[in-house]
């Protein structure tokens, strides 16, 4: 069993992130195609939008700010 390189929780063998990142992941790829086609954003800017809004949790957040990172975009 590896760890999650955001938080260090185990992760599956078959993800590289622990189930609570990894679902946090996973619904940030669900809602983005809906979010992009509503709002002309690319990717970098969808997550950016995201990570400003109001509410938005922990996990989606600390997911955000490791894509980022991988990057080398990281604000």
């Amino acid at each position: 069993m590896s760890e999650c390189p955001i938080c260090t929780r185990p992760s599956h063998d078959d993800e590289h992130l622990c189930p609570y990142h990894q679902l946090a992941l996973e619904n940030l790829r669900d809602a983005f195609d809906v979010w992009a086609d509503a709002m002309d954003l690319d990717w970098n800017s969808y997550l950016d939008y995201v990570y400003a809004v109001d509410g938005v949790g922990s996990w989606v957040r600390e997911v955000i700010e490791h894509i980022k990172s991988e990057n080398g975009s990281l604000e």
